[in-house]
């Protein structure tokens, strides 16, 4: 194997410490970490393999499968085989850690079967513990290098939006322009999805969306989700033709190691009607105006408040973030390894804000039978403020037919 690791020891060092940290706080003694994110994470790969976190020392990882690989893409000093899930604990045991008390779980993700059997026959007699917000909370903050890896996928992503204007164009449906963009997406390096942690959550490259699928509600948890072209997956693009003088939004992520950016940016073919334009001034100003709003120290649901509030204000209460049964109580999310990271820019979520975060603000209105209006942006939060990662110039695009 060739393949150098992508996150050095001290990196995953520092991780692991902050996790034995927030472990010690939950009273916590091991976690097992098994979902891909978090093996990627804390361990550099992403091979079949179980990470025994200890409450201090060094992780170890348990392969099931590909120990050659994981041994080439891992810093962790201890990267060893796994014969069977059942040997775990006289793998953990054998290697001279103790069998924790109180084990961490990633009790949002893991699934039941294996979390039965885990408690019951992995680890009996063991207290189980959920482990997973502390993983989502040290993962919520990003070093300098996770932050230079979403940079570079905004670069990428740009590199693509640039080319829309010469390839939408009468006639066209979502489907056809969607695919022009994912081939270039995907040949400038992007790993061809868009990562979620959510249950029953799924996404590919993103939304390519025009006219009145621009408001069509789906399963998908946003404010916006497109017919697709099947029931199969119901979201995104599908073989409705985009016509002249409707709004076309290309929502789409980058994509580095991993690392990804979430941006949408607006276009429309010929002309845009004057009540669209002012729909996408006020969501300009909304926008603009969570740049200043978002501060150190400000709780998420303040900054949800205040959005929804100057939405209201400039007269789109029913529109802002959804229509009707279909609104959506948010207006950003944390983004990284994951579209649906740490924190929630929510109704309901009273975390402080902290300098490190990176998150995608993306306030939308939406106008059923007709379209919807919206811009999103990746920030990196610093002492000093936002810091847009995503580089694409945010005008409404209008494109001559």
């Amino acid at each position: 194997m060739n393949a150098a690791p992508v996150f050095k020891s001290d990196i995953l060092k520092t991780r692991t410490r902050r996790l034995q940290e927030k472990m010690r706080a939950q009273g916590i003694s091991g976690a097992l970490i098994k979902q891909n994110a978090d093996l990627y994470y804390f361990s550099g790969t992403m091979q079949a393999a179980y990470l025994f976190v200890p409450l201090s020392g060094a992780p170890l990882l348990m392969v099931r499968r590909n120990l050659a690989r994981a041994r080439a893409e891992s810093a962790l000093e201890n990267v060893i085989p796994l014969g069977g899930v059942r040997e775990i604990t006289k793998t953990i045991a054998g290697h001279g850690y103790d069998i924790p008390g109180l084990l961490g779980l990633e009790m949002d993700v893991i699934p039941a079967k294996l979390f039965l059997y885990l408690r019951d026959d992995v680890f009996p007699g063991v207290e189980i513990a959920d482990v997973a917000h502390a993983i989502r909370e040290v993962r919520m903050l990003k070093s300098p290098l996770e932050i230079e890896w979403m940079r570079q996928a905004a670069e990428q992503l740009n590199s693509v939006i640039k080319e829309v204007p010469d390839l939408l164009r009468p006639g066209m449906t979502e489907l056809e322009l969607s695919i022009e963009l994912e081939y270039r997406l995907r040949r400038a390096g992007h790993q061809g999805f868009m990562r979620m942690r959510a249950w029953n959550q799924e996404l590919f490259f993103g939304h390519i969306l025009s006219g009145s699928s621009g408001a069509e509600p789906s399963y998908f948890k946003g404010a916006t989700g497109g017919r697709g072209i099947t029931p199969a997956f119901s979201q995104g693009a599908s073989d409705k033709v985009i016509s002249v003088g409707e709004p076309v939004s290309v929502d789409l992520g980058g994509c580095v190691n991993g690392y990804m950016t979430d941006q949408t940016r607006m276009f429309a073919l010929g002309f845009l009607s004057d009540e669209l334009k002012r729909a996408y001034e006020a969501i300009i100003e909304i926008h603009y105006g969570l740049r200043e709003k978002i501060r150190v120290g400000e709780t998420c649901v303040r900054v949800y408040e205040w959005a929804s509030d100057k939405a209201a204000s400039l007269g789109y209460a029913d529109n802002f973030m959804g229509y009707g049964e279909a609104k959506m109580p948010f207006i950003g999310h944390g983004i990284g390894l994951e579209v649906d990271e740490l924190p929630v820019f929510s109704a309901r979520n009273t975390l402080r804000l902290e300098a490190g975060m990176t998150f995608a603000i993306e306030p939308k209105l939406i106008f059923p039978g007709v379209g919807h209006i919206g811009v999103e942006d990746t920030y990196v939060l610093t002492p000093g403020g936002l810091e847009a990662i995503t580089t694409s110039p945010d005008e409404m695009v209008i494109i001559t037919t």
